[in-house]
């Protein structure tokens, strides 16, 4: 009877390790893995951006997996989202008008619940005024 209890108890600490605390409840929204804000990435009325009104483009790319990264104007900055609970090394691409503005290297981490997302902000606005 006490080897039956111990392993129990062996059997409930390894649970409790592999997948966290047994009364952790997670949420089941998806998380975006890359978050970019890019600062006057949104274009003005009859330029070219696009029908979300940024002229940015923004993808992730890890190996053989590519993600075009949805990007949503606010204001003059787009806001750029991807990667959804996919953990990995991701290049991540910044471009307008077929140019690169901006290319690096991010991580995604795995979390308890949900992915551990890279955030940056890339500023295409000069600061010389």
């Amino acid at each position: 009877m006490v080897g039956r209890i111990v392993g129990l108890m062996v059997l409930a600490s390894l649970l409790e390790i592999g997948c966290g605390s047994l009364d952790k409840t997670c949420k089941t929204d998806a998380r975006a893995g890359v978050s970019v804000r890019v600062i006057g990435g949104a274009g003005a009325t009859g330029s070219d951006a696009g029908p979300t009104g940024c002229v940015v483009r923004a993808t992730a790319v890890s190996d053989a997996y590519t993600d075009d990264l949805s990007c949503n104007a606010d204001g003059s900055d787009c806001y750029c989202y991807g990667v959804w609970e996919r953990p990995g090394t991701y290049t991540v691409t910044i471009s307008a008008s077929r140019r690169v503005l901006d290319s690096r290297s991010v991580v995604v981490h795995s979390g308890d619940c949900h992915v551990e997302g890279a955030e940056y902000t890339v500023s295409l606005v000069s600061d010389a005024g």
